[in-house]
């Protein structure tokens, strides 16, 4: 698989332009505008729990329709359990997304949130991912609880910011 999965930030549109250019002018089959997408991780750690969590559940329903499209014999090199070409593509553009969408639930499981909304936006970040791999139902209960807990501790210091003690 070639896949190019750079982390730091995407070239600014002028560079890019440029040097699309060139390439086209080497392969004129190369389409407009941008040929490789990198995971900015700066840009997901500017977004809010929900922004993460959203960002999550759509990579997750593309990675599901595209995994679906993958098990179409069309995509499958006759007589044997193999992918075809078309088909290992689509494999490249699933391990990107699945990329985008760990890349999206590691910056919510380093997110400090501190209102109750953002620490349950977080947990259904994290929990929706670890749902998708859990083997075993009472980790992925405790998983659960812990983040209740959180959730709970979040709602109390919203209620007493003083810390719970009396005036």
């Amino acid at each position: 698989m070639n896949m190019h999965i750079p982390t730091s930030p995407v070239p600014d549109a002028a560079s890019a332009n440029g040097t699309a250019a060139i390439q086209r002018a080497v392969d004129p089959a190369l389409p407009l505008g941008r040929t490789e997408l990198a995971i900015d991780l700066n840009a997901l750690r500017k977004c809010d729990m929900k922004g993460l969590g959203d960002i999550r559940n759509v990579i997750n329903c593309l990675t599901e329709v595209l995994t679906a499209f993958t098990c179409q014999p069309r995509f499958g090199s006759k007589g044997t359990c193999r992918l075809n070409a078309a088909g290992e593509i689509l494999d490249d553009i699933l391990d990107l997304l699945h990329a985008f969408e760990e890349a999206a639930v590691n910056v919510a499981k380093a997110a400090q949130p501190m209102s109750a909304r953002e620490v349950e936006y977080r947990a259904w970040t994290i929990l929706g991912r670890e749902a998708d791999f859990a083997d075993d139902l009472s980790e992925f209960s405790a998983l659960a609880a812990a983040a209740a807990r959180d959730k709970a501790s979040a709602e109390f210091k919203e209620r007493h910011p003083g810390g719970g003690q009396p005036a």
